[in-house]
């Protein structure tokens, strides 16, 4: 395992841990307060057949903030460049919790560099199973960091009460709000292959969430993994790694054809 520093943009800290030089490239994303530690237990059960990242998320592990703004949306360019700059596209990405939901919309919004998905625990739309409010409210502050801002300014009166009221009136106006909003239509829109895990003692975010993303997307499979919660990279790293290494089997033909398009085009 290597400790290292890049800089996609600014420096982010990430761990190589190493794999072979042929094999797919899995980029994994760490959820909220979580770091590149995260996939510390399931590493060594996946580097025999893949090469893994796990980069720090700005104000996480080692990255530090700085000047970056927080959010789906910012975490989402940092990934994006780390992917681009550091992994070398196409990869696969592996995210758990709201590390899965930036992998989802990373995916949306750059089809040809992610050749397919490994989503733990994904944070996201949680069908008529609601997680407990105050976890529900720090979703939506993470994927909507303006709302924070709209409840504290509250001596701007009418226009703040307003938007606070009505989010999508003001959707255009809002870094962030497109997309907390357009969450449900990305998902909608990923067309490469996805393996969804959940934890089915999961308490923050529940099943509903994967299995909402599985009716939508038929071909994707679903794993509900008994006795787990959260983080099941964590909790149970041997039957999770089996169920990714059983994915990457099926997914390392559409890696190499989407390696071939992107040598075609360069």
């Amino acid at each position: 395992m290597a400790v290292l520093w890049a800089d996609p943009g600014d420096r982010v800290h990430y761990l190589d841990f190493g794999g072979p030089h042929d094999g797919p490239v899995v980029v994994a994303v760490h959820g909220l307060s979580g770091s590149a530690l995260n996939w510390l237990a399931i590493a060594p059960l996946l580097t025999g057949r893949c090469r893994l990242l796990a980069p720090d998320l700005a104000g996480h592990g080692l990255t530090r903030a700085r000047e970056r703004r927080s959010g789906a949306a910012a975490d989402r360019l940092l990934l994006h460049r780390f992917v681009e700059r550091v992994a070398g596209v196409p990869v696969i990405l592996m995210g758990n919790s709201m590390g899965g939901m930036i992998s989802l919309l990373e995916a949306a919004a750059n089809p040809d560099a992610v050749a397919g998905l490994v989503l733990l625990d994904v944070a996201g739309p949680f069908g008529r199973a609601l997680p407990d409010p105050m976890v529900a409210a720090v979703f939506a502050l993470y994927g909507m960091p303006w709302l924070g801002t709209l409840a504290m300014a509250r001596h701007r009166a009418m226009p703040a009460r307003t938007s606070c009221g009505r989010p999508d009136r003001s959707c255009g106006r809002r870094p962030g709000c497109r997309t907390g909003l357009s969450y449900r239509a990305a998902s909608r829109s990923v067309r490469v292959p996805a393996l969804l895990v959940h934890g089915e003692r999961d308490r923050l975010v529940p099943v509903a969430a994967s299995r909402t993303l599985a009716r939508a997307h038929p071909s994707w499979r679903l794993i509900v993994l008994d006795g787990v919660g959260h983080t099941p990279q964590l909790e149970a790293p041997q039957e999770t790694a089996d169920a990714v290494l059983r994915r990457l089997d099926g997914e390392s033909q559409a890696v190499q054809a989407a390696r071939h398009r992107f040598a075609r085009q360069a």
